[in-house]
């Protein structure tokens, strides 16, 4: 759905404006403004968001801003946590009350960037804003896909991916059988060789990880997601394809497990694991 709509110069805070008096779960696009001189018109496309159970950022997959847009926004629902992030994948400020609802509106331009605020309603209706911030995570990344600029940052370090990798395969084998021997933990580790006669060391371990993390690359995993080569964590060949490889790489970096839940369950079981585990995270850092 289109309407046109007069905004001022400052379109961040014109979408801000926008974002608060529309439903959560909205898309809104600028298109650029009108030719004549002095003119501040501006079209508005406004499209629903369908919440998605995997994140806030996955509600935006596939969709493309309309060309030459100078500028987007977001509105999102999450509840605020102390400890745990909440649903558009940003922690919200230390004072709030646990389970509070929390509407979030983010915005990108072109030139100026992205921005973040988070608001919330009194029990007489009245809105506060409880936060404002550059903003960050997922749904920022995303956010510059659809308007088909290339994500800022860098992408994870491919250590960070390997040592996510073991822990994910860590911890499901403990699920499955409860203890690990060295042995098998050490089989469990993406560097390690298939049918490997003896375990490899903590040191042999990270040397070996070291080989290859030097022979793989962010971009040629998403080329082969693309062409479903390889499966990537909770995604879909043209939702690969849709984002670029810093947004693909963070996404299938932030589906993996820390190294210290992986620790924590192999001391919780009495593992034998747990040593060679933790003089691996030791040489690594």
């Amino acid at each position: 759905m289109r309407r046109p709509t007069r905004l001022p110069t400052d379109t961040t805070a014109a979408l801000f404006g926008l974002l608060t008096a529309i439903e959560p779960f909205t898309l809104v696009a600028l298109a650029a403004p009108g030719a004549r001189r002095g003119r501040r018109d501006h079209e508005v496309a406004v499209r629903a968001l369908r919440p998605d159970p995997r994140s806030g950022a996955a509600s935006l997959f596939g969709i493309r801003a309309p060309k030459g847009a100078p500028a987007i926004g977001v509105s999102l629902v999450g509840t605020g946590r102390r400890t745990a992030q909440a649903s558009w994948e940003r922690p919200p400020p230390s004072a709030l009350i646990d389970g509070t609802t929390l509407h979030i509106d983010l915005v990108l331009d072109r030139r100026r960037g992205h921005q973040s605020r988070i608001r919330t309603r009194d029990l007489d209706g009245t809105q506060q804003v409880l936060e404002d911030a550059p903003g960050a995570g997922l749904v920022v990344d995303a956010m510059y896909c659809v308007l088909g600029v290339p994500v800022p940052g860098s992408t994870p370090s491919h250590r960070n991916v390997t040592l996510g990798l073991w822990s994910h395969r860590l911890l499901e084998a403990l699920t499955a059988g409860g203890t690990l021997s060295w042995a098998l933990a050490a089989a469990l580790h993406p560097a390690s060789p298939s049918d490997p006669r003896t375990p490899l060391s903590p040191e042999a371990l990270v040397e070996s990880g070291r080989r290859l993390e030097a022979s793989w690359s962010w971009s040629g995993f998403r080329r082969l997601a693309i062409a479903g080569e390889v499966s990537a964590p909770d995604l879909l060949p043209d939702e690969a394809a849709w984002m670029d490889t810093t947004m693909f790489a963070r996404w299938c970096a932030q589906s993996l497990p820390p190294a210290a839940a992986a620790e924590s369950e192999l001391l919780r079981s009495g593992s034998e694991a747990a040593a060679g585990f933790c003089q691996v995270q030791r040489l690594l850092s």
